[in-house]
């Protein structure tokens, strides 16, 4: 029987308070109950959300697999539609630098490409709807 690949759950925020902008990423798998986490400066939400997917990139051995999922449209369509156009003109866009460093973006395509990933989306900041009256 396969090994069951670990599903993660990723998010990020950014704020600014009295010492600037901070920004913190983490990624958990419910599975193993592992929790992934990082801060840093001098970053957008964005950016917050594609370090915690790279938290779990980089913490998968060469050739393993996982699923990931993000609640961020921007990082899922940047994993899942444009980082092979980004690759080819030179991880930029129209001439601009990638949002969140392109040094990042590099990074994630070149692991991504050693280990078997799913990239999902989920909305997690969406209203609960259940079937059940009140």
């Amino acid at each position: 029987m396969e090994k069951q690949k670990p599903a993660w759950f990723t998010d990020g925020s950014a704020k600014i308070g009295s010492s600037g902008r901070t920004w913190t990423a983490v990624a958990y798998c419910p599975q193993t109950e592992t929790v992934l986490f990082n801060k840093g400066t001098a970053g957008s939400s964005n950016q917050a959300e594609l370090r915690a997917v790279a938290l779990v990139i980089d913490s998968l051995p060469h050739g393993d697999k996982a699923y990931i999922y993000t609640d961020s449209w921007a990082v899922y369509k940047g994993l899942t539609t444009w980082l092979p156009a980004w690759q080819q003109q030179d991880w930029k866009i129209h001439g601009r630098p990638l949002w969140g460093g392109s040094e990042d973006w590099q990074q994630i395509g070149k692991k991504a490409q050693q280990c078997q990933i799913r990239v999902g989306h989920v909305d997690a900041h969406a209203s609960l709807v259940t079937g059940k009256k009140a």
